[in-house]
Order: structure tokens, then C-alpha cells, then sequence
């Protein structure tokens, strides 16, 4: 299980200056095997929000030669070969030379260098989502292109990693040392026993509503096998991708943001994650069947569409 201990610092007021490596040391002398530690922004050294503020398209071909407003690091010139480069005002990220990539999303990472083109220099890579890692950050649109910024108050030459909140640590628990704590099984169980061990105040969750109990929703359930199972709608609700925050909180848990099919599932994984409070989500107007909760003899041969895209065959081993 992943732990982001920014994440946890929305529950606690860690000690000032206790680091990650003595957080870990603590935490698996008490309660259970901490493996390692993560910190997901040294991947996105020096990358940085930048604003293309001119942009030549280079005749007889796909390439259009860019000036990018860095901040501090001044104006930068690029080679760019991605359509929405010709975009003029358009913010988005700067990979300066030393940054390591992954090329039109390749395995292997390379160094971006200062290179020659067409006789001008091109001093760095205006980049796509899949070349830093980043496509459940920046979900890509029906064309691949460099990562577009809708915050235009962000101010250039941020650091990417400061920016979408990569500036953390992660803690590795291995899960063998979790199965007989199921109250640790989220970001606020670990809260909650990190405040044990150094004394420190527990701030509370959220209260939310109890919303009502739909049955127009489901088929009778078999109590045998599920002694409760219940459903509710929610309507009114303006639906949209997920926020930057979540998209990113949920990379740095190792967990995939699908806003582009299924907008709420975002926000179901992050509620799991947080206080695993295991849901499910579905779009009510393209659900015309009824939730069955049933064992798989009496599905056997049935085709159930699940919480991914498709559906699977169910038989008796299911």
C-alpha cells in the first residue's frame, strides 16, 4: 500500500523537521513493515511550467519553432513538433536540459540536451503527458499533443513538481503486514496511528449526509451470501473531470484516474483510499439494468458489465 505523507498532513500536524526516512523507521518498529520511500518529484527535475509566447510553423513540415517564457530560467527556445505548439499564450511544461524523459512515451528515459535544428538551437522539450509519466495527471485529449494548463494563474517557471503537488514522499507498507489491521487500510487509519505514536491530535473526517436508501435500484438480494447490500442516488450534480489535486494525489498512490469514461470513479477511488470506504459508482442513465448482488451459480453463463469498460462472462468459478 501506497501513503502519501502529504496527504496525511490534512489529519496531522506531523512533528516540524521529523523526516520521511524517521517517520519510516517509527512507524515499522511499531506497527508494521515500511519498504521504502517514494519521492515522485525527482523524476520531474528540472521541468517547469512554461507560456509559448511566439510560434513559427517551419515550412514543408510538421515542425514549429517555439519561444517559451521559462520565468527564471528567461525565454527558451524549442523545436516542437505536436500541433497545439502554434498555439500562442498557451501554458504548458518546459523540459529544460538535464530533465529525463520518456520520448513519444517510450520505456526508456533520455536526457534532454541543448541540440542543433535547421541550423538554431532548441534548448529544451515542450512535453506530452505520457513522456514525464503523467497521463493520469494530464488525461490526454483525442489528439496527442504537448500537456495543456487551464490555471493561468500559475506562475511560469514553477516547478512542475511543486505544481501538481509531486513534491512528497510516499511510504511502501508491505500489504502482508496490514492483513490483520483492517483499520490501517487507508490514508486515515495511518493518520490516526501516527498520532498515537507521537501524541498528536487527530483532525476528524468530514461529516457528509446519510443520503437515502434506493431499492428501486436493486433485485432482492440473496442474504446468504451478502447479508447487506444498498444503493442510493445522487442527481444534481454537475458532473466534470476531476480536480488537479485528486488526479494527482491519486498518481502518487499508484492509483488511475478514468475521467474520460467514468468521471466519478476518480472520486470513489480517493474516498477508498482516504478511509477505505469501498463503493461502487455508475452513471444512472446508462444503467438499465438492475444491481444484482447474487452468487456465481446463479449468474453462471450471464455476461455483467462491471466498474471497468466491457463486460465479463461469469461461470461457476467466478
Amino acid at each position: 500500500m501506497k501513503v502519501s505523507l502529504n496527504w496525511l498532513t490534512d489529519y496531522i500536524d506531523l512533528p516540524v523537521g521529523l523526516k520521511p526516512e524517521q517517520l519510516m523507521h517509527d512507524l515499522t518498529l511499531s506497527t508494521v513493515e515500511v519498504e521504502g520511500i517514494e519521492y515522485p518529484g525527482r523524476s520531474l527535475d528540472h521541468i517547469c511550467v512554461g507560456r509559448i509566447v511566439s510560434a513559427s510553423p517551419i515550412e514543408g513540415t510538421h515542425l514549429t519553432l517555439t519561444k517559451v517564457d521559462a520565468g527564471e530560467h528567461g525565454q527558451v527556445q524549442v523545436f516542437c513538433g505536436a500541433a497545439n505548439a502554434r498555439v500562442v499564450g498557451l501554458l504548458s511544461v518546459l523540459a529544460l536540459p538535464g530533465a529525463h524523459i520518456h520520448p513519444k512515451g517510450a520505456a526508456q528515459t533520455l536526457e534532454v540536451k541543448r541540440v542543433v535544428m535547421r541550423g538554431l538551437p532548441s534548448e529544451g522539450v515542450l512535453c506530452a503527458a505520457d513522456e514525464l509519466g503523467l497521463q493520469g495527471v494530464f488525461p490526454a485529449g483525442p489528439e496527442r499533443g504537448i500537456i495543456e494548463l487551464v490555471d493561468q494563474a500559475v506562475t511560469v517557471g514553477t516547478p512542475l513538481a511543486a505544481y501538481i503537488g509531486f513534491d512528497d514522499a510516499v511510504l511502501e507498507i508491505d500489504n502482508k503486514s496490514l492483513t490483520n489491521r483492517p483499520d490501517l487500510w487507508g490514508h486515515y487509519g495511518i493518520a490516526r496511528e501516527l498520532a498515537a505514536i507521537y501524541r498528536l491530535d487527530l483532525k476528524p473526517l468530514p461529516r457528509l449526509p446519510v443520503l437515502p436508501v434506493s431499492s428501486v435500484l436493486l433485485d432482492p438480494a440473496d442474504r446468504t451470501i451478502c447479508p447487506r447490500f444498498t444503493a442510493t442516488t445522487i442527481e444534481g450534480v454537475e458532473i466534470n473531470a476531476a480536480p488537479l489535486w485528486m488526479r494527482s494525489r491519486l498518481a502518487r498512490v499508484g492509483q488511475r484516474s478514468i475521467d474520460e469514461s467514468q468521471p466519478m470513479v476518480s472520486r470513489r477511488r480517493g474516498e477508498s483510499v482516504l478511509a477505505d470506504r469501498h463503493f461502487a459508482t455508475c452513471d444512472l442513465v446508462q444503467q438499465f439494468d438492475l444491481l444484482i448482488v447474487a452468487g456465481s451459480r446463479e449468474c453462471s453463463g450471464r455476461r455483467c458489465t462491471i466498474a471497468c469498460p466491457g463486460a465479463v462472462k461469469v461461470d461457476d468459478r467466478t
